[in-house]
């Protein structure tokens, strides 16, 4: 209870800073408008008679992209959210105070992100509620409870990568390679924005190598053709395999570099 006490702490502090930037929901609800249309006119160029690489989608083009769109939201959350918010906490000077403080590394990793995951929530429900009202985005039939856990699994295993990029950017301090390598290639090889079916052999094999190829992969087949966890076994299962493998490598990487930092002085920025 103690910790759901801080998490909620947490929450309320950002929802706070948030909402006092009462014109960045308007921008945010245009931007989404601009992108949406943007693709909806790009999926008009493409024949669905002939829709290459769609066809195990349903053969349109603006739900799939739709889907591609809402995984990258909660793909920049993950690879960003903990860097920046760390980042941000090192170049205030609070960093030290804030590791010093009798909270859980758990509970303060959760805490400094957890409202930029449910505010990512909101954009997606704003893309898919904007996509269907203005450009009659056809969803399918939708399995819900697949969609649910897929998208929970996708979480998990891209906030694995998210956490092990806050060791770079806390020892580089202005760069964070992590999560503009990782991130710049998935949005290539994963599919957010064409079948991976379309890419040159050797980077479809390296596409097998992401989580969110997987996660991609699954979303669409349990929103636009319906697919249940039992036809989407091996996807769950590769999510799971990549957060068991890589949360173990964040967690330790994170370690060593708080205790790097603290050794050479380097918590607060300078």
């Amino acid at each position: 209870m103690n910790a759901l006490r801080k998490l909620r702490a947490f929450v309320i502090r950002d929802w706070r800073i948030r909402s006092s930037y009462r014109f960045g929901l308007l921008l945010t609800i245009g931007q989404i408008v601009f992108t949406l249309a943007m693709f909806f006119f790009i999926s008009r160029l493409i024949d669905p008679q002939h829709p290459t690489g769609l066809a195990p989608y349903g053969g349109a083009y603006f739900p799939f992209v739709v889907l591609g769109l809402v995984c990258s939201h909660y793909l920049t959350a993950s690879l960003s959210s903990f860097a920046g918010r760390l980042r941000e906490e090192q170049l205030q000077g609070t960093l030290e105070a804030m590791l010093a403080a009798p909270t859980g590394i758990w509970t303060m990793l959760v805490g400094n992100v957890l409202w930029e995951f449910l505010w990512s929530t909101v954009e997606v429900a704003v893309y898919l509620g904007v996509g269907v009202w203005l450009f009659g985005l056809q969803l399918g039939q939708v399995n819900i409870l697949a969609s649910l856990v897929l998208l929970i699994l996708m979480v998990v295993s891209l906030s694995s990568l998210g956490v092990l990029s806050v060791s770079g950017v806390l020892l580089f301090r202005e760069f964070d390679p992590v999560s503009w390598l990782l991130g710049g290639a998935m949005k290539l090889v994963g599919g957010v924005y064409f079948p991976t079916a379309l890419l040159p052999g050797w980077l479809e094999t390296s596409a097998k190598f992401f989580p969110l190829t997987y996660a991609l992969e699954g979303l669409r087949q349990a929103v636009l053709m319906g697919r249940g966890l039992d036809e989407l076994g091996q996807v769950c299962v590769a999510l799971g395999v990549f957060a068991a493998v890589c949360w173990p490598l964040a967690l330790v990487s994170f370690s060593w570099t708080i205790r790097r930092l603290k050794t050479t002085g380097a918590l607060s920025f300078r």
